[in-house]
């Protein structure tokens, strides 16, 4: 029963003892007035009595007072007593009427005014404590109880739980965005990015796939040709990943604060591509510091494995951008067990590894050598390291 319903049956309920009240007499408050005087005058004369066998008083004046008491109730018993009624003034319908209808209204009146100040208190509230994306989360999941077909908003959960690194519900969410609507520029681009960062942030197949198909319904959309190029670039296909990022400009504003960032990666690009001549024989190490990688692979592993396999061991940034700073690609039937990367060795002249401070090293084995990373690949990533103490890192595969 809703709030206003029940405020009904209160103001109802009023009115009808109003109305009662008012025209409904007090009821007879009658009193046996004989018995009471019969039963005074018995209690006067039993102490004359008293006195007369006390000797407080004679028998002449124990006479005149019999006398008196026998007279006074003679006369008292004589008169009619009626009872005491009080009588209730004649009161008009028409007043009744309007007391009833001050009543209601300021009832409703009242009740409105302070509903209001709840909700202004509530909302004011509700500002003061913003809602954190795990609550978010959960009033979605209740939504999609009931609306189990809205695509947008398994996309909205996915990006939620991307957000927090719950990469298995951002996949799982997406997927089920994607099965309702796979026509959604936007929703593919930002499923691509999810499966990205679930890789260890490595392209795989399905995620370069999710890229072409958004960007064949959308050639500008922004987030999908930055991740194409991020990709090119990782690749060392250092024009492509300089063309996707100058088209993802042309479809930012200003305002946004992505411009900036992808401004500095054409100029690291451009600042690269203008040495590219330079054969890295001649890059000094200039800093005296590199990353040596010892890796122990299993005889599990390696019966699993071609020797015609690749395995590519690289360093990236602990935090940032993905693509790796100083990389080397060995076929897994010529690898000897310790990589030693150094500034010889990285993806960008105009980014040394000697210029990192925080890395982590990533060891994957393939089968095609491919920059995308493919169903099948053994990927191990290791704990964060800081190349400015020339850290020796052991990893089993």
């Amino acid at each position: 029963m809703s709030m206003y319903l029940w405020f009904f049956v209160i103001i109802v309920i009023s009115s009808g003892w109003l109305i009662w009240f008012l025209f409904n007499p007090i009821k007879s408050n009658d009193i046996d007035i004989d018995k009471s005087n019969i039963g005074l005058g018995k209690r006067k004369l039993a102490e004359l009595k008293q006195d007369l066998a006390n000797d407080m008083i004679d028998s002449v004046g124990f006479n005149e007072a019999n006398s008196e008491i026998a007279q006074t109730l003679a006369q008292e018993l004589k008169q009619k007593h009626k009872p005491y009624r009080s009588e209730n003034p004649k009161v008009s319908l028409l007043v009744v009427s309007a007391i009833l209808i001050f009543m209601t209204a300021f009832s409703f009146g009242t009740y409105q005014l302070l509903s209001k100040e709840v909700v202004v208190s509530n909302v004011q509230k509700d500002k003061q404590q913003p809602v954190t994306i795990e609550q978010s989360i959960e009033q979605i999941k209740i939504y999609l109880l009931d609306s189990p077909t809205d695509f947008a908003a398994w996309a909205s959960l996915g990006g939620m739980y991307t957000e927090l690194a719950n990469f298995s519900g951002a996949l799982e969410s997406y997927e089920r965005s994607y099965q309702l609507n796979s026509t959604d520029p936007s929703i593919l681009s930002d499923y691509a990015s999810a499966i990205f960062f679930a890789n260890n942030q490595e392209f795989n197949q399905k995620s370069i796939d999710l890229l072409k198909q958004a960007l064949a319904i959308d050639s500008s959309l922004p987030f999908a040709l930055y991740q194409i190029g991020l990709y090119a670039a990782s690749n060392g296909d250092f024009v492509v990943a300089k063309m996707s990022w100058q088209r993802a400009l042309m479809s930012i504003h200003d305002d946004n604060p992505d411009k900036q960032y992808i401004e500095n990666l054409i100029a690291q690009l451009d600042e690269s591509m203008s040495t590219e001549d330079t054969t890295k024989s001649n890059i000094p190490d200039a800093g005296k510091f590199s990353v040596t990688i010892n890796v122990v692979i299993s005889e599990e592993t390696r019966s699993d494995r071609s020797e015609d396999d690749y395995i590519m061991i690289y360093v990236k940034a602990a935090q940032g951008r993905p693509m790796p700073i100083a990389i080397q690609k060995i076929l897994l039937k010529d690898f000897s067990g310790e990589v030693k990367l150094s500034d010889k060795d990285s993806v960008m002249p105009t980014k040394m590894l000697s210029e990192a401070e925080k890395v982590v090293v990533v060891v994957r084995i393939s089968a095609s050598g491919s920059a995308v990373m493919q169903e099948g690949d053994v990927h191990v990533q290791s704990d964060i390291v800081d190349v400015k103490s020339n850290p020796v890192v052991n990893i089993k595969i």
